[in-house]
């Protein structure tokens, strides 16, 4: 089709690149879910579980609604990924002594609210 409008993503190749960097996100966060999986007992959820994962689901949202496209993956997977991460940020609180802290109590909504808005929009997809 090559060029649809003026638009900086209204031209294929422009268009395909934005659908490389989505899929390099869900990469970098199936990467960091296994790590989670393999590690439960000790984990350190501030790192990979802040940055490689929550802020990428925020980053790949904003982006697919942005855009009106989406990553290729699946509301399962998602929910799975959730799941995981859940687990992971609540064993991080307890080893810090601190699952009842401000912080924990405050962070864990909006983890759930980010997991949340993807499923919500892979789910219309999948419709």
């Amino acid at each position: 089709m090559g060029a649809w409008g003026n638009g900086n993503f209204e031209k294929d190749v422009a268009y395909d690149y934005l659908g490389i960097l989505l899929t390099h996100i869900v990469l970098q966060i199936r990467e960091a879910i296994d790590r989670f999986k393999n590690e439960l007992e000790v984990v350190d959820f501030s790192g990979d579980g802040n940055g490689q994962i929550v802020a990428h689901i925020d980053i790949m949202t904003t982006l697919s609604k942005h855009y009106e496209t989406y990553p290729e993956i699946r509301v399962t997977e998602v929910e799975d990924w959730k799941t995981i991460a859940l687990k992971a940020f609540d064993s991080d609180m307890r080893q810090r002594g601190s699952p009842d802290s401000k912080y924990a109590k405050h962070r864990r909504p909006v983890i759930v609210e980010t997991f949340d808005k993807l499923i919500e929009l892979v789910s219309e997809f999948e419709e």
